[in-house]
């Protein structure tokens, strides 16, 4: 029995097959998640969820048409700008550590800024997140197995959308080798576990003062 072909929000007409490779209104996964700054497999995930509809050519590859892209683009962009007039510094903070999370979000509390703190909790919400907004400052805890901390700053540091943050990377121990890498990758700021409140609260007020947002009024 042959397998189900992948779940598609729109799928196209017989006949259509061909034409819709070769149309160029139809965005590859590839072309979308590079308009996007994530990876193809978040654009695929996105197309399963029924965030963006796509058709299938007939060799079962997704295509999804520009105008939908650029339509879920603008969604996101009038999200972002929609954060950007509540003056909040964006932080997103890609651990599963507890302890770091809340010591970030402590050292946040004592600075009198307004902190948008994210943590998504895999790869898929973390594409949502870097889809909608461009972070002051990102936040990779290396002791993530599926992620390696080098290739992730390269490709933040590389990419239009989140080439300024402020890139922090949170390890258990650094090595020489380990080091050099991060310094070539240009990683701002490295911090050792379990954190220190105090080096957290500096690195905040480095994002605070480039940020240009003022602090946060009185009431």
């Amino acid at each position: 029995m042959s397998s189900s072909p992948p779940r598609c929000s729109v799928y196209p007409a017989a006949g259509t097959f061909k034409r819709v490779t070769r149309d160029p209104t139809f965005l590859s996964t590839t072309q979308v998640a590079r308009r996007c700054g994530v990876t193809s497999k978040t654009v695929g995930r996105w197309v399963d969820g029924g965030l963006l509809p796509a058709v299938l050519t007939s060799g079962g590859h997704r295509r999804i048409r520009k105008m939908d892209v650029d339509r879920f683009i603008e969604s996101h962009r009038s999200q972002n700008s929609n954060r950007s007039e509540s003056s909040a510094i964006e932080v997103v903070i890609f651990s599963q550590d507890p302890s770091a999370i809340e010591t970030l979000k402590v050292a946040c509390r004592h600075l009198d800024t307004n902190f948008l703190v994210m943590t998504p909790s895999d790869a898929f919400e973390c594409g949502i997140i870097l889809g909608r907004c461009a972070p002051h400052l990102i936040v990779v805890d290396s002791d993530l197995t599926h992620l390696n901390p080098v290739d992730l700053a390269i490709s933040f540091k590389y990419h239009p959308r989140t080439e300024n943050a402020h890139l922090l990377v949170l390890v258990s121990s650094v090595d020489a080798p380990l080091g050099y890498e991060l310094q070539n990758a240009r990683v701002d700021s490295v911090l050792p576990k379990p954190l220190d409140p105090i080096p957290c609260r500096h690195i905040f007020n480095i994002v605070r003062h480039r940020s240009g947002i003022r602090s946060a009024p009185n009431n």
